[in-house]
């Protein structure tokens, strides 16, 4: 049975940061969650969920805009969250020999970027947009 997978991430943020195109004063984009669905592909029934917090490194503590935004909390954070190399070791198990999808370069631009700045993760090569 063929299966597909389609996910989405959610990244720090401040009020304007999208504007500035996360130019100001320590805006460096993180991702803080991985959420995804694995779909038959015949029928685009759901077959699986999957979703990991990870903390962010350079900027631990999320703004208020974040929160309000993505209802992700700090304490939710710090309960549940796990590191970077951790949480794209869960997802990569989640995927599997599955193509991951997602919507749009911004995903993939974050995820790239998250690698670059935890050098020795590599991104699988399932990832498709």
């Amino acid at each position: 049975m063929s299966e597909v997978i389609i996910f989405d991430t959610e990244y720090t943020a401040w009020e304007g940061s999208r504007e500035r195109r996360w130019r100001g004063p320590g805006e460096v984009r993180e991702i803080v969650q991985i959420g995804a669905v694995s779909l038959r592909a015949e029928s685009l029934d759901e077959a699986g969920q999957f979703e990991v917090l990870m903390r962010p490194e350079r900027n631990p503590v999320l703004s208020s805009y974040f929160t309000a935004l993505t209802g992700i909390s700090q304490a939710e954070l710090q309960r549940a969250g796990r590191s970077f190399s951790d949480g794209v070791a869960r997802f990569r198990q989640f995927v599997g020999p599955r193509t991951a999808y997602c919507y749009g370069v911004d995903d993939q631009f974050i995820v790239d970027q998250g690698l670059r700045q935890n050098a020795g993760h590599p991104w699988p090569s399932f990832f498709a947009h």
